[in-house]
């Protein structure tokens, strides 16, 4: 059926298309160090099966900085945008007792299943007094990664209460 997602009739135009070219599909890493990605820093086959040390260095330096920034807006009152002097942490010490694995799940707070960023949201507007924050508003962005990376290593079980 075209349009379908991994359709057979998609696949093989792609596979016409690539061999009209006189290109070859790609098969996945090369068995030859001096033919790899890595060993001539460009691209080739499959985006996502080219990665270098170099991209793992860049991906970990950019996350373990949002990840701060998430840290910092959890710990500070004013950062966090509250009205009363309350932060994050005042309840939830380390984002302890958040269960960020759990979500989606029904909150009785909201009347609704809820993802973890609508709860940080109830939180900032209720206990915080402070302004919800848009979806993709940096700081709530940074307070969902903090969250979570607090809880690296758990299993999601979503729904848990």
């Amino acid at each position: 059926m075209p349009g379908q997602i991994g359709a057979p009739a998609a696949a093989s135009s792609v596979t016409e298309k690539s061999n009209a070219s006189g290109a070859q599909p790609s098969t996945g890493p090369s068995e030859n160090p001096k033919e790899s990605p890595g060993a001539t820093g460009t691209q080739q086959g499959d985006t996502y099966a080219s990665f270098t040390n170099r991209d793992y260095m860049i991906w970990k330096v950019q996350t373990d900085k949002f990840v701060a920034q998430g840290k910092q807006i959890f710990h500070d009152t004013k950062l966090l945008g509250g009205t009363i002097g309350v932060s994050c942490d005042m309840c939830h010490p380390d984002a302890s007792n958040t269960h960020p694995e759990t979500y989606p799940k029904y909150q009785v707070q909201l009347q609704r299943v809820a993802l973890l960023r609508d709860m940080i949201d109830w939180c900032i507007e209720n206990p915080v007094k402070g302004k919800a924050l848009d979806p993709n508003d940096p700081k709530l962005r940074a307070l969902e990664a903090y969250i979570l990376a607090q809880r690296k290593g758990i299993a999601l079980n979503y729904g848990k209460h």
